[in-house]
């Protein structure tokens, strides 16, 4: 039986940082080897959807700027497909904002990038919940989640 190799998250990085046994368990999960447990946690469920809530206030504060915005569909959870359809949107240069673009390289290690914005003048990246990128085929493309990833085309 071939098995396709799975694909590790900042999250999976983060389980294991904080106990070994936590990201065994979770890869168990993304294996179909166990069910993930129903919890209840006040607090995740709070902070959740506050990053939401703020996620979703940004996205609308770009459109009422009259930003074009293209959203990357992650629904599926096809990272190399998503992926594809985040590389065209920033090499088309066609829209002011990627939403939700996703990154994924050859050591099956991917990431979702909540923003990222074109800037025109190749502004440096900083580090924010959004991410800048030129759309020069010569240029770097630099993006910012949780940590600066950088890809060049």
């Amino acid at each position: 039986m071939i098995t396709k190799p799975l694909s590790v998250s900042p999250s999976h990085l983060n389980d294991f940082l904080e106990c070994e046994h936590l990201a065994a368990l979770g890869f168990a999960v993304s294996r179909g080897e166990l069910v993930r447990p129903e919890v209840e946690d006040l607090q995740a469920d709070l902070i959740r959807r506050k990053g939401e809530e703020h996620e979703r206030t940004y996205l609308e504060q770009l459109r009422a700027e009259g930003k074009s915005v293209v959203v990357v569909d992650t629904d599926d959870r096809d990272w190399e497909r998503a992926a594809r359809a985040t590389a065209a949107a920033i090499r088309s240069g066609s829209h002011d904002v990627v939403y939700q673009g996703v990154f994924v390289d050859p050591d099956d290690w991917r990431g979702v990038a909540d923003f990222i914005e074109h800037q025109p003048d190749g502004a440096s990246p900083r580090r924010s919940s959004t991410c800048r990128y030129v759309s020069s085929p010569a240029s770097r493309i630099s993006a910012t989640s949780n940590s600066t990833s950088q890809l060049s085309p």
